[in-house]
């Protein structure tokens, strides 16, 4: 006779990046996705590094899958997955899983969940083509999405934000269920009256690839105009990317002028942000731009270099954006809005299609 006593739930898998020498958080931009939905889930269950818990409601059930006892970073994921393996298996054996989610698709979350799909419901989540032309770890970034890539044949439906990687998959992974999404906001955290604002602002990880090492240049020629002008950098990094952020703002003498803020919880971003006049995002790639529906929300102007997907998501707002790479041309539209202050009123309504409910019913319900 079955067991028909056994608890349900939706479980949850969390990359929860850390650095390798600190305590705090390293939050990507998956993680805070798969945060927000565990908001409208009635029974989830989450498995996460140990560090990860403190982000977690309190309602949400935790097993740890830590390995942080091994020095090395390719140590640490392999035994994190199949940690996280051995995991799903005993949990199998006491919980109903209605669901099961890989909220990024690096393979300490795909690889556990390609094991344990075969009775289970798997979301496999992926937000933009890991990019190719920076150095070999962006090689080996595409190399191991693509192995995930393969995994995906398992799973009940796959996630994007992303039309590149949608066209990708459907090119080279047949047989796919793919939806693709935007990203979405809190709707009710937004003040949608115009606050005194002083500042730039850019939201993001500290990495190569968004651009932050063109932001003490773009500062430098702002300054030469607006001695006084100020950016705040929020976001996370590892120890090497932030260290080299710093080096170049000493370089271009800009101390006084930016400032790093680093593990911020979400109120104290918000806050940022919405004292804030115009957000900076130089980046070359991204799968959809989260940070710049933010300041959207937030009444901010945003100056961006122009990609394909701003437009995709975006076309219905106001954007600057200004040729990949040209950082003249990006220093020179933000003095342009400077002198030329205007106030931008977004309607509520414009917004709605990038509600967190909206999108998780989408998602699941559908």
């Amino acid at each position: 006779m079955k067991n028909t006593s056994k608890a349900r739930a939706s479980v949850y898998l969390f990359n929860a990046y850390s650095n390798l020498d600190s305590n705090n958080v390293f939050i990507s931009g998956s993680d805070r996705v798969g945060l927000k939905f565990l908001d409208y889930e009635s029974r989830a269950l989450v498995i996460a590094p140990e560090i990860f818990k403190t982000l977690l409601p309190k309602k949400i059930s935790f097993i740890s899958s830590d390995s942080t006892k091994y020095k090395n970073l390719h140590v640490r994921y392999l035994i994190r997955t199949f940690k996280t393996i051995f995991i799903l298996l005993k949990l199998k054996r006491n919980l109903v899983i209605d669901k099961i989610i890989s909220t990024s698709d690096f393979y300490p979350d795909t690889l556990p969940c390609y094991i344990n799909s075969r009775f289970l419901s798997w979301y496999a989540f992926t937000y933009h083509l890991y990019p190719l032309k920076f150095n070999l770890r962006d090689l080996l970034g595409r190399i191991l999405q693509i192995f995930s890539y393969y995994l995906f044949k398992n799973s009940f439906r796959v996630i994007t934000t992303s039309t590149d990687c949608e066209n990708f998959l459907k090119k080279n992974f047949r047989n796919l269920s793919i939806l693709k999404i935007p990203l979405g906001i809190d709707l009710n955290k937004y003040k949608y009256e115009q606050p005194i604002k002083d500042c730039l602002v850019y939201l993001g990880r500290i990495k190569k690839s968004k651009g932050v090492f063109d932001l003490p240049e773009i500062v430098f020629k702002v300054k030469k105009v607006y001695p006084n002008v100020t950016l705040k950098i929020i976001g996370n990094g590892d120890l090497l990317s932030i260290e080299k952020l710093e080096n170049l703002i000493k370089k271009f003498k800009l101390e006084n002028n930016i400032k790093i803020y680093k593990n911020l919880s979400d109120f104290e971003v918000l806050t940022e942000l919405q004292n804030s006049k115009i957000l900076v995002q130089p980046s070359y790639e991204e799968g959809f731009g989260l940070s710049i529906l933010e300041a959207l929300a937030a009444n901010l102007k945003v100056v961006a270099f122009n990609l394909p997907v701003y437009q995709e998501h975006f076309s219905n707002f106001e954007l600057n954006v200004v040729p990949t790479g040209d950082t003249d041309a990006f220093s020179n539209k933000i003095i342009f809005l400077l002198k030329n202050p205007y106030k931008t009123k977004y309607s509520p309504e414009l917004f709605q299609e990038f509600s967190w409910p909206h999108i998780f019913k989408k998602i699941f319900k559908d």
